[in-house]
């Protein structure tokens, strides 16, 4: 069947009829430092369990996970063929699992989908090669998370990958919008200099803004509302205790009536 076909046919079909999780990024060319992985996120706004949920490809359907593993709304989670060889090459990472089979993936063209305990279809992607032009270890993340991935434009090529973190290529569909942060470095430790980390967003006409900030272990340290207005972070988490020192993400996730987001990233760095 041809691809373009295969597409349209795909989208008749309804895909991500759920939403509430969605397939977010994919590293499908592993290497022998990085193996193959899949990056879901939960984007209702409630924990989900994904005991006994599936990947499927086609006729072949392989469980998650057997037990109970929440996921906390707007939070992400990586699914691997290898989870001590994916944290060797991210340290930090820590939200990952290793289902007990792994469906591979295609280098190439494929097709996958994230099916509830009850096998409904939650969500459904696919890619080809014959969409990017210099694709080599790159991962591929979604630039819309609102619409079905079948298209090359729902698609980026990542570099360097960012598993369990927002991705960068999220498409702004808005004019007038950013986010800018400093000092990098910032130093809480009272003395009066750069104490505080300013974060001044510019938020387009009937979004919302959330700025939310993770540590590169990706757990999430603070999240606060954000208008036109300046906020100043203070170095300490949402539960009062001073965030350790090193490197953090700004995240501002842009939020419309209807729904449609993006996001913005930002490295910053933290000294005591």
């Amino acid at each position: 069947m041809h691809v373009a076909t295969f597409l349209l046919l795909v989208a008749i079909m309804g895909i991500a009829a759920n939403g509430s999780v969605v397939i977010s990024e994919i590293f499908p060319r592993g290497r022998v430092d990085q193996p193959e992985w899949i990056e879901i996120k939960n984007s209702s706004s409630k924990p989900i369990d994904l005991k006994n949920w599936k990947l499927s490809k086609g006729m072949d359907t392989a469980v998650i996970i057997t037990s109970e593993h929440t996921v906390s709304a707007g939070d992400f989670l990586v699914l691997t063929r290898s989870h001590n060889l994916l944290q060797s090459k991210y340290p930090l990472l820590s939200k990952i699992v290793q289902p007990p089979r792994w469906l591979s993936l295609n280098n190439f063209n494929d097709t996958v989908s994230l099916l509830d305990h009850n096998n409904r279809l939650v969500d459904k992607v696919c890619y080809s090669s014959s969409w990017f032009t210099g694709w080599t270890i790159q991962s591929l993340e979604r630039s819309d998370m609102s619409s079905p991935a079948v298209t090359a434009s729902s698609w980026d090529l990542a570099q360097p990958p960012s598993p369990a973190l927002p991705n960068r290529a999220m498409h702004v569909a808005a004019h007038n919008v950013s986010l800018k942060i400093g000092p990098v470095p910032f130093y809480p430790n009272g003395d009066g200099l750069d104490d505080f980390l300013a974060i001044k967003p510019e938020i387009p006409s009937g979004y919302s803004l959330t700025v939310r900030i993770i540590g590169f272990d990706g757990h999430e340290l603070f999240r606060m509302p954000v208008h036109n207005e300046q906020l100043r972070w203070d170095g300490r988490c949402s539960n009062g205790r001073h965030a350790k020192a090193g490197p953090y993400y700004v995240i501002g996730e842009f939020v419309n009536s209807e729904g449609r987001r993006f996001y913005i990233r930002k490295m910053g760095l933290l000294w005591r």
